[in-house]
């Protein structure tokens, strides 16, 4: 089982290689490659942080256990 910074990491990353690609093709060509560690270290450092908040907001909200399916 993933957890939920997991789930983020993996999403912003393949959000930001998306948008590298659609860059490098439509926009700077191979010079693309200088933007990928900044992007890329951003993208993981938003993806965990989102994660991070989903994982605190999951443990402490009473509002969203009322409405878990109880196998959780």
């Amino acid at each position: 089982r993933i957890s939920l910074i997991g789930i983020s990491v993996l999403g912003a990353l393949a959000s930001n290689g998306a948008q590298l690609l659609l860059a490098r093709v439509f926009l700077f060509g191979p010079s693309v490659t200088l933007l990928i560690p900044p992007v890329l270290i951003a993208g993981t450092l938003t993806g965990a942080s989102l994660g991070v908040f989903c994982e605190t907001f999951i443990r402490r909200s009473h509002w969203y256990r009322r409405r878990l399916p109880s196998r959780l």
